[in-house]
């Protein structure tokens, strides 16, 4: 339910953002065609493997805590932010517009 929560806030909030919502087993060949900025998934998903993610520049993984983290990876960078605010993933996303853009 996070995960769809996030996607859709992202989406209203930063409509020249794509985001797309990645669940289970259906990744296949979408990411290519959509060419998504930004991947929301939980971390129960299982891990994607790398030519799967196309131009992805961000990808944030719900993880399922009694809190709110979000592992993130974006530019080559990788780490957790613990009880992640909607402001933190509004930051992201513009990180991401702004290495999408260059």
């Amino acid at each position: 339910m996070y995960r769809e929560a996030i996607s859709l806030g992202l989406q209203r909030l930063r409509p020249n953002t794509k985001v797309m919502l990645v669940p289970e087993n259906v990744l296949d060949g979408q990411v290519e065609d959509f060419r998504p900025h930004v991947l929301v998934r939980n971390d129960s998903d299982g891990a994607i493997p790398e030519w799967l993610l196309g131009d992805v520049v961000c990808r944030v993984e719900v993880l399922y805590t009694d809190s709110m983290d979000a592992c993130i990876s974006i530019d080559g960078r990788s780490y957790t932010i613990e009880d992640a605010s909607f402001e933190d993933l509004l930051l992201l996303l513009d990180e991401a517009e702004k290495l999408v853009l260059g």
